[in-house]
């Protein structure tokens, strides 16, 4: 099934285009290597064409992860409360920690997370609308170990905020291990998302 919102869009150049790379608390934690390889991709795509602006992303946009968390846990408890009642031992120790965090969590706390969800999305809507899309590092650091914690990124805000997001391999951290770059556009442009990455991901 097709949105009758989405519409094909045919790119040839992206010129025309107004990008803004996205400043935020979760860049403290980008690792040097990547770091660098960053600022050489950002300046090559500068010498291509690319018109864009560095914007950095209000603290306020914080509270996503909190209430993407709460929307995240508590619906995970819904949906496998059969299965955890009588197979709990089925569930790894991460999801099942997510699912008695999810059970503790109060109705009116989720309905509220539900609640700044729109508010949130009408508010990033409305601070970026002079530009078409968001480019920014798809993680702060290379893929961890299964034992080690996961670096914090942005990655969480798109899905909270039903944004489509692209990644493409373009980046480097330690040892050279890849990282992705993500490019993020508007509500339902997810095929001018698409041209524009091809585009993009020939440089």
């Amino acid at each position: 099934i097709v949105n009758k919102k989405l519409k094909k869009k045919n790119v040839t150049s992206l010129k025309k285009f107004r990008f803004v790379f996205l400043e935020s608390s979760f860049d403290q934690y980008l690792e040097k290597n990547l770091k660098h390889h960053l600022n050489l991709y950002l300046k090559r795509l500068t010498k291509k064409g690319l018109n864009f602006v560095h914007v950095k992303l209000d603290d306020s946009f914080n509270q996503i992860i909190n209430d993407h968390n709460t929307i995240y846990c508590k619906s995970l408890s819904y949906y496998f409360r059969n299965e955890f009642k009588f197979r709990k031992s089925y569930f790894s120790s991460v999801l099942a920690n997510m699912i008695e965090k999810g059970r503790k969590i109060k109705l009116e706390n989720f309905q509220l997370a539900l609640k700044n969800q729109e508010l949130f999305s009408n508010l990033f809507d409305k601070k970026f609308k002079q530009f078409d899309f968001i480019i920014c590092p798809s993680t702060t650091n290379i893929a961890p170990l299964i034992s080690d914690i996961d670096s914090p990124d942005s990655n969480l805000i798109w899905t909270y905020l039903g944004l489509p997001v692209i990644t493409l391999p373009k980046l480097k951290g330690f040892n050279n291990l890849p990282v992705g770059i993500s490019i993020i556009g508007r509500k339902y442009n997810d095929y001018e998302l698409l041209e524009v990455c091809k585009l993009i991901d020939r440089i």
